[in-house]
Parts: structure tokens; C-alpha cells; sequence
């Protein structure tokens, strides 16, 4: 594809979110999450270079440039079952008392106040600091590299 359309090839790392999450307990995590992901993609990028060249005999080098961490996971992964399950009384009342939309309501407001509490610190960090891509980033990322006839793959939610 990189030759009968001369894009480029990317390649992506995933969930670089959940590895900053599982050493967060560490004093110093975001300097090893940022360490630790550019030796992933500096690995990633010896290592397919070395494929190119050694097996298909190609002079095609791969750069930085062509290697992008993105983060699949949305903020907080929690079941309705689960927020119906830690009401408050307050809430629970509120909740039995409501009709389907109501407690639809309560959910999803009790969902956006989870996704902006601290709980999301290492996906904020990882995004805004990394430059990991987020979904809705790497599509925008794929539409400037992919010729527009692959666009409309993109276009459904």
C-alpha cells in the first residue's frame, strides 16, 4: 500500500493508558511511563526495520514518525450495574422513584463525575503530556495518511 498510494505505514501501540495506570503507585510513574513507551516504540521500530531489511531485502526505514501510541480504553470502565449497586440512599430513592429516562440521567451523571475525578490522572497524563492518541485522534491521524477512499470506514460511530 505504501508504494501504489506513497503513504505512509504506521504502526500503532496500544493501551499505553493501562500500563501508566498499573505502576502509578510508583513516586516516580510518569517518568517511567514515558521512558518505558518510547523503549517500546524505539523496540518496535529496531526490530521492524531489521524484518524490512533483512527479509524483503528493502531499503524502506521506518521512522519515529511512523509509530503511534493510542489508548482504545474509554475513562472509567464501570457497569450501570455496578453505580446502581453504590448509591447512596439519597440516590437509590431518586433512582426507584424515576422512570426509564430518569435513571438513565442518574447513571450518566454519575458516570461524567467519575471520568473527572483523579481516577483519570494517568489517562490525562498520557494524552496531554505522551501524545498518545486518543480514538477520535487517531482517526484524524489515519484520514491525513490513508487516501479518501478509505475515509468513509471511519465515518460510523
Amino acid at each position: 500500500m505504501r508504494m501504489k498510494y506513497k503513504s505512509k505505514l504506521i504502526i500503532l501501540l496500544t493501551h499505553s493508558d493501562t500500563y501508566c495506570e498499573k505502576i502509578k503507585k510508583e513516586k516516580d510513574w510518569k517518568n517511567l511511563c514515558r521512558d518505558s513507551l518510547n523503549d517500546n516504540k524505539n523496540d518496535l521500530l529496531k526490530h521492524m526495520n531489521q524484518i524490512v531489511t533483512e527479509k524483503y531485502k528493502s531499503n524502506f526505514i521506518m521512522n519515529e514518525n511512523d509509530v503511534f501510541h493510542i489508548s482504545l480504553d474509554d475513562y472509567i470502565k464501570i457497569t450501570d450495574e455496578e453505580i446502581i449497586k453504590n448509591l447512596n440512599d439519597r440516590q437509590k430513592r431518586l433512582y426507584d422513584k424515576g422512570d426509564d429516562e430518569d435513571k438513565k440521567t442518574l447513571i450518566e451523571t454519575i458516570k461524567e463525575g467519575l471520568n473527572k475525578n483523579n481516577q483519570n490522572e494517568t489517562k490525562d497524563y498520557t494524552i496531554n503530556e505522551l501524545n498518545v492518541l486518543d480514538k477520535n485522534k487517531i482517526i484524524e491521524k489515519l484520514k491525513e495518511i490513508l487516501p479518501s477512499q478509505y475515509h468513509s470506514v471511519f465515518n460510523s460511530n
